[in-house]
């Protein structure tokens, strides 16, 4: 049935592309179980919050720059003392270029120049610029892109395993309510109400301050609070599949009360819940994300919403590769899970085709 599934999402575009997509998310969780760690920082001075396509020397640069402040200053730099600091390390700038920077300190007129002028002079002196950072480094000078790679991991695992807990629960208590009395089917939808009512953030939250701060935590929390839907869905289908004509036919053959339920009504009845499944993963990723947004979220992993925050941190306006990257990774994700079941439900249910057409699509009339 999965294989099945798999081969109508192939057969369109966005289908391809969502399946390329994840594929490809996948993949970077498995790279970084072996490839680098997230938390190396570009180099032990001042490398946080360097842009797009820097190098590791611009932190260098930064520290030279901020050792050469006029008394008081933070924006003002003293001239003799950027010769005298940029002596100190010769690993970047050699006794040839710094040569050459003095004699250009020495043209120039005044004693002091601005800070952005300043690293701009030793930056054209800089023999070795070390590594380049191609998405920038964070607020702790870690590489953006190497969290990126690491949050991907985080992100799906979170995403699937809440979304697989949440519809093993639902199949389970929906086929319960289903198929059990009116008393259990009356005592599980009123548990199944007071499940829908509990905010998941809230809780989120409150387990945050209570509990271990450990993705284990978080996946638990998300599932346990969202198998509600899939229980209704599945509870719906039972009560409708247990009078069928080939249920029927199997409790008349002597089967049992439970090889019927697993066999023939668990099959037909939890099928859809695939497609809920994919819609759950896309809604994990993210409330995952808003925690680490909070800086509640979980400590012994690296997370998409963690590095959205740092977009507005060290007081140094808004850093915006730390806001685009992260936060287009979170929609692609997203948006692939989405659409991948839409294509699962549109497999499942031919008849939904035609209300998820594109509206921009024209028949022509006879």
């Amino acid at each position: 049935m999965i294989r099945g599934l798999m081969r109508h999402a192939l057969t369109t575009r966005r289908g391809r592309l969502a399946l390329l997509w994840l594929g490809a998310m996948c993949l970077l969780g498995v790279i970084s179980l072996f490839a680098f760690s997230p938390n190396q920082r570009a180099s032990a001075w001042d490398s946080s919050f360097l842009p797009p396509g820097a190098y590791e020397g611009r932190g260098v640069v930064r520290s030279i720059v901020a050792g050469s402040m006029t008394e008081g200053s933070r924006v003002v730099v003293d001239l003799r003392a950027l010769a005298t600091e940029s002596a100190r390390y010769p690993a970047m700038i050699d006794a040839d270029h710094l040569t050459q920077l003095r004699s250009e300190i020495d043209q120039l007129a005044g004693e002091t120049i601005d800070r952005p002028a300043a690293e701009t002079l030793l930056l054209k002196y800089c023999a070795d610029l070390g590594t380049k950072h191609p998405l920038g480094t964070d607020a702790l000078g870690q590489d953006v892109l190497a969290r990126l790679v690491h949050g991907a991991r985080t992100a799906l695992l979170v995403g699937f395993v809440a979304a697989g807990v949440a519809a093993v629960l639902g199949i389970l208590i929906g086929m319960a309510m289903g198929l059990g009395g009116p008393l259990v089917e009356s005592v599980l939808m009123r548990i199944t109400e007071v499940v829908m009512s509990v905010p998941l953030l809230y809780v989120l939250v409150l387990a945050a301050g209570l509990l271990p701060r450990s993705t284990i935590v978080v996946m638990v929390i998300i599932g346990c609070l969202s198998w509600h839907g899939a229980a209704r869905y599945v509870r719906a289908e039972c009560k409708k599949l247990r009078h069928a004509d080939f249920v029927e036919a199997a409790r008349a053959s002597g089967s049992a009360r439970t090889r019927v339920a697993l066999r023939h009504i668990l099959p037909n009845a939890a099928a859809p819940v695939i497609v809920d499944t994919s819609f759950g993963a896309a809604g994990a990723i993210l409330v995952e994300a808003t925690l680490s947004f909070l800086g509640l979220g979980a400590g012994d992993a690296v997370s998409w919403g963690s590095l959205v925050k740092d977009a507005t941190g060290g007081g140094a306006g808004f850093n915006w590769w730390l806001g685009v990257f992260p936060g287009a990774m979170m929609f692609a994700t997203a948006l692939s899970l989405v659409v991948l079941g839409e294509l699962l439900r549109d497999a499942l249910d031919p008849r939904s085709r035609a209300t998820s057409a594109s509206p921009w699509t024209y028949t022509a009339k006879a």
